[in-house]
């Protein structure tokens, strides 16, 4: 029986993961044809990067689940603060609402110095790719995941809604990391209301000016709106990664997993 139920799982979890990555094979091969940075890091980066990849999406599909389950209950019982509107309305304000729970989840990462050891794993990758999209601490997808299920359930999201934020947020996710050229007419048109990969690619400066900006999700206007936001045009020039990690790139996986506990720098 707990085998059955393991393949069940495994089954269902990677049959949930195939189209975003599919997405990540064709953002890869974009990136190998026209890229943004060179490529100086080693394969030991790549596969450590993988490894965190399939532990972020395994936790997100466990939390995931769990999350909607826990949306059909609460629709069921009319649990929210709001009645959102039917149809495609009330997606939309569910796909702003928790886009925002986003965004205050990501900052507050930049100004809790505990959240912020457990985000370093993510800034200290020394190249931005399709491998960095989800790596991340397990501790950082659970604050994250939170923080949506708690705007989810205030507004009484349905799990369809839910769904297709969610959905919408990982590909963006893997397109934005992607070390890829992009012309500049995308930024000038998109990036006022849109985060286009050379928005987000400012973020990962080292700069701690540049780092403490753009921490849009979807809408790049919730920067706007606080003030946090930067231009986009010096992607190109950006050095990735965190000064105390430079050769991150040759940490294994448990040093990459341990960063939190041994950094003791309190930079927010």
């Amino acid at each position: 029986m707990v085998i059955q139920s393991a393949s069940s799982f495994l089954i269902d979890f990677v049959s949930s993961s195939l189209p975003l990555i599919g997405v990540m094979v064709l953002v890869s091969a974009v990136e190998f044809a026209v890229p943004l940075h060179r490529r100086n890091s080693s394969g030991r980066r790549a596969r450590i990067n993988l490894a965190l990849v399939a532990v972020t999406l395994g936790l997100y599909f466990v939390l995931g689940t769990a999350l909607v389950a826990l949306l059909v209950y609460a629709h069921s019982q009319g649990w929210g603060l709001v009645s959102l509107p039917a149809g495609w309305i009330g997606v939309l304000i569910t796909v702003l609402v928790l886009d925002f729970a986003t965004w205050l989840a990501h900052w507050s990462m930049h100004k809790v110095p505990f959240l912020w050891r457990l985000h370093l794993v993510h800034h200290s990758d020394v190249l931005v790719d399709v491998t960095t999209s989800f790596r991340q601490h397990p501790g950082e997808g659970l604050w994250r995941v939170l923080m949506i299920a708690g705007f989810a359930l205030a507004i009484g999201a349905t799990p369809a809604a839910y769904l297709a934020y969610r959905a919408l947020s990982a590909f963006n996710a893997v397109l934005e990391h992607g070390n890829f050229r992009t012309p500049c007419w995308v930024d000038r048109w998109f990036s006022p209301i849109w985060v286009t990969p050379n928005y987000h690619k400012l973020h990962h400066s080292i700069r701690q000016t540049e780092t403490d900006t753009n921490y849009g999700n979807l809408f790049s206007f919730f920067d706007r709106l606080f003030r946090t936001h930067s231009s986009p045009l010096r992607a190109a020039e950006v050095t990735y990664g965190i000064e105390e990690y430079e050769n991150a790139g040759e940490f294994g996986f448990l040093k990459t997993l341990g960063i939190p506990v041994r950094h003791k720098k309190s930079r927010p």
